[in-house]
C-alpha cells in the first residue's frame, strides 16, 4: 500500500502557502511564524539555486538544452529548495525565528541574550587555516627599481625595434621619476641619437652615451666630448662646435636627464604636463630645449615608429 503524499509539500501547490497566509492573518502564534520563516528559506534557497544556475550558464547550453528542459530544471530546483528546506536547514530559518519571537511577544528573552544567540558558528579550530600557511617563503623585500635596471653600455643598437627593446626599461623607470610619458622621453633619446646610431664619440672612438644631447656648462664636473653640432639661430641651421656631457653608461645617461630637466627652472612647466606625449613634446620645443622649430613633430614622428608599437 502506497504511503499517503502530502500534495502541500508540492513547491508547485499555492494551496500551502495560501493556508499559511490565512492562518498567519487569522492568528498569530509560534507555529505559524515558524512556519513562516521556513517558507521564507525555502525562497531563498530557490534563489540561491537560481543563482548557481546562472553562473554555469555562461560555459554554454548542453546538446539536450532547450527552453523546455531549462522549464523542468527550474521547476526541478523550487521542488529541491522546497525538500531541502523539510529535512535540512540553513539556519535562517530558526535565526527569524528568535528574532522575531521577541518582536511579537512570544519570547521573553532580552535583545543582548538574542544578540548572543545570533552570532554565527564558528568553524572547529582544526578547520581554520593557520595564518603561517600564507607567509611567503621570504620575506626579504624587493630591491628597488634602480638597484634591478641592468647597466646598459651596448655602443651599438642593429635596428630600431633593439633601441627600444633594451632602453625601455630606462625610460619606463625615467617617466615614473618624472611623472611624464616614458614614451616621449625614448622618442626623444631616438632622435637626437639616429635610433643609437650616431651617439656623440669621443675622439678616440669610445661612446659618450649621451642619449639626449645635454651639453657640458660651466656646472658640470664630469667628462665632456666635443663634437660639430647643427644648431638653428633665427630659423637658419649653422654648425658650431660644442662640448657635451659624457657617461659610463646609457643608465647615467637616463639619471642625469632625469636631474637635469628637474633642477633647471626652464623646465618646469615641462614636468606639469603629465602623461601626455604631446604635451610633454611641445612643452620640451617652448621650453628652449632644442633650437629646432620643429623638435616637438619630430619627437611626435618617431614615435609613430613601427618599432615601439613592436616592442610595447
Amino acid at each position: 500500500m502506497l504511503k499517503e503524499f502530502d500534495i502541500s509539500s508540492l513547491a508547485s501547490d499555492p494551496k500551502g502557502l495560501q493556508q499559511l497566509r490565512y492562518s498567519n492573518a487569522k492568528e498569530q502564534t509560534p507555529e505559524t511564524l515558524e512556519a513562516a520563516a521556513k517558507q521564507f528559506e525555502s525562497i531563498f534557497m530557490n534563489m540561491m539555486l537560481k543563482s548557481m544556475r546562472a553562473a554555469s550558464s555562461g560555459l554554454g547550453d548542453g546538446i539536450f538544452d532547450n527552453d523546455q528542459s531549462k522549464l523542468y530544471q527550474g521547476m526541478l530546483d523550487q521542488q529541491l529548495s522546497t525538500s531541502l528546506n523539510g529535512g535540512y536547514s540553513l539556519g535562517l530559518a530558526e535565526a527569524l525565528v528568535r528574532q522575531l519571537s521577541v518582536t511579537a511577544g512570544f519570547d521573553t528573552q532580552t535583545k543582548s541574550d538574542l544578540t548572543e544567540e545570533l552570532k554565527l558558528p564558528q568553524r572547529p579550530p582544526a578547520l581554520i587555516p593557520s595564518i603561517e600557511q600564507y607567509k611567503p617563503i621570504s620575506t626579504t623585500s624587493p630591491p628597488a627599481a634602480e638597484t634591478i635596471t641592468k647597466v646598459i653600455t651596448t655602443t651599438t643598437f642593429e635596428t630600431p625595434v633593439e633601441f627600444v627593446r633594451k632602453l625601455w626599461p630606462l625610460a619606463k623607470q625615467t617617466g615614473e621619476k618624472l611623472e611624464v610619458s616614458p614614451h616621449a622621453i625614448l622618442a626623444q633619446a631616438a632622435l637626437e641619437t639616429g635610433w643609437g646610431k650616431s651617439v656623440i664619440k669621443h675622439p678616440d672612438g669610445s661612446s659618450s652615451f649621451n642619449l639626449f644631447g645635454i651639453k657640458a656648462n660651466t656646472s658640470w664636473q664630469g667628462s665632456t666630448a666635443t663634437v660639430l653640432t647643427l644648431e638653428y639661430k633665427d630659423g637658419i641651421a649653422e654648425r658650431e662646435r660644442a662640448q657635451f656631457r659624457s657617461y659610463s653608461s646609457y643608465n647615467e645617461s637616463f639619471d642625469d636627464y632625469a636631474k637635469f630637466l628637474k633642477e633647471n627652472p626652464r623646465y618646469a612647466e615641462v614636468l606639469k604636463v603629465g602623461r601626455s606625449s604631446q604635451n610633454f613634446a611641445t612643452a620640451l620645443q617652448d621650453s628652449g630645449y632644442a633650437t629646432d622649430p620643429a623638435y616637438a613633430m619630430k619627437i611626435m614622428a618617431v614615435m609613430k615608429n613601427s618599432a615601439f608599437s613592436t616592442v610595447l
